[in-house]
């Protein structure tokens, strides 16, 4: 009688989590499919070269056509899923609801479904992704691609396991064939976790390290190799010269050299200016001329002063939980947790990401930055939102000490959801 009892308790609980699960799911996919619906903005011209291949009925055609400066996989994804009779003005919401699913598996099994559901929810209504999501260019399929990489590597440093570094092999080489610089920031990330995370004899992580490289540099270097002989140089063009780009508002404006404008001031500069207005402006993106003008608007400078008190607040409570951490610090212990913690793993996406895409706008002669470039790491920067929110939470008692945290979060989903309003019905 007692275990019938158990029975039909837990039969109620699962019930109820499983109705939960599915009318949140339902939540989702709703807002996702009204919010990030299709609109008729003019497409950037790679946009433009995506989609004539992917509307091409010969995949032999379209791919001979394609400019080999781009990684092909984008578009020959484009083109499969046309051809299974998606719409392809869903497709980057299918690539979409896949980011938002593992995110919610991933902050669930290591936080709980309470706050894996309310990143779900920022997540769903964020303007930044509905600006970014309505081209036909690769970024949000290199997220997803990103994202299971990131698992892939995380399960493989708990095994240990030759599958596991097959799998990670085919996540580098998916990310370089859709976007040449994401070996470049990828290769360090796995090459440094498989030598020094975690413990594990020095025979094994000498031959993973082989066997990785070996696969990556073997696969990638022949697909290089047809590049460099189809067009003269490695990547499909000369990333060193200097470029021109039609970087103008009046239609009879010259093209000016990018050189000039992607020096490392001038990029670090646009990074922070493209955060701050994706993140919290309630009427702009960080397009290039929103990027590229000196002052703000009225709206965000009133944002402004909030935000950097609860910054503020962020870094009083910050310092008082790891206060304890701050006497007993030394490079021995950082190396201990940087080589030893899934968590720093985001950290370690987000600052290589940014370090090899700071150097190669500086150094070679990429587009100047704006939102395009710069979203991929949206989702890195606000899960390390949530590790820092997690860790003080869990070395401090007071209540209060969430409250910044709190006014973050409802700070960012309101201007995001206005945000996203008003380009929907613009």
């Amino acid at each position: 009688m007692m275990f019938q009892k158990i029975k039909i308790k837990l039969a109620g609980i699962v019930t109820r989590q499983l109705l939960g699960t599915i009318l949140f799911s339902c939540i989702v996919l709703i807002c996702v499919a009204v919010v990030y619906q299709p609109n008729t903005l003019e497409l950037s011209p790679q946009s433009k070269v995506n989609l004539e291949f992917a509307v091409n009925p010969f995949y032999g055609d379209a791919f001979e056509a394609y400019p080999l400066l781009w990684g092909p996989l984008y578009p020959s994804v484009l083109w499969v899923l046309n051809r299974c009779g998606i719409p392809l003005e869903r497709i980057h919401q299918l690539f979409f609801i896949g980011i938002l699913c593992w995110t919610w598996l991933y902050l669930n099994r290591k936080k709980g479904s309470v706050l894996a559901g309310s990143v779900v929810i920022l997540l769903s209504v964020s303007g930044f992704y509905y600006n970014n999501m309505y081209q036909y260019v690769s970024e949000t399929f290199l997220i997803l691609l990103m994202l299971f990489s990131f698992s892939t590597l995380i399960r493989y440093l708990r095994k240990r396991s030759l599958v596991g570094i097959l799998w990670l092999a085919v996540w580098s080489l998916l990310i370089c064939m859709t976007k040449y610089f994401g070996l470049i920031f990828l290769f360090p990330i796995i090459i440094f976790n498989i030598c020094f995370f975690g413990k594990c004899r020095l025979k094994r992580r000498l031959i993973h390290m082989v066997v990785y490289s070996a696969l990556v540099i073997m696969v990638s270097g022949i697909w290089f190799n047809f590049v460099y002989q189809r067009t003269g140089y490695i990547t499909g063009m000369d990333r060193t010269g200097d470029r021109y780009l039609p970087y103008f508002t009046e239609p009879n404006e010259p093209w000016i050299n990018i050189t000039e404008v992607t020096t490392l001031d001038n990029n670090l500069r646009g990074i922070i200016k493209t955060i701050f207005i994706d993140f919290f402006s309630v009427h702009r993106y960080a397009e290039h001329g929103v990027v590229d003008s000196s002052l703000l608007t009225r709206y965000e400078y009133a944002v402004l002063g909030p935000l950097i008190l609860i910054f503020a607040a962020i870094l009083i409570v910050g310092v008082r939980a790891y206060r304890s951490s701050f006497r007993h610090f030394s490079i021995r212990l950082l190396w201990q947790k940087l080589t030893d913690s899934d968590d720093l793993l985001i950290f370690q996406y987000y600052f290589s990401y940014m370090l090899f895409f700071i150097v190669s706008c500086t150094r070679g002669n990429s587009d100047p930055v704006y939102t395009r470039f710069v979203y991929p790491t949206y989702i890195l920067i606000i899960l390390l939102i949530v590790m820092l929110y997690l860790n003080i939470k869990g070395r401090t008692v007071e209540v209060w000490n969430r409250l910044p945290f709190q006014g973050l979060y409802f700070m960012l989903i309101i201007i995001q959801a206005i945000k996203c309003l008003r380009f929907l019905y613009a």
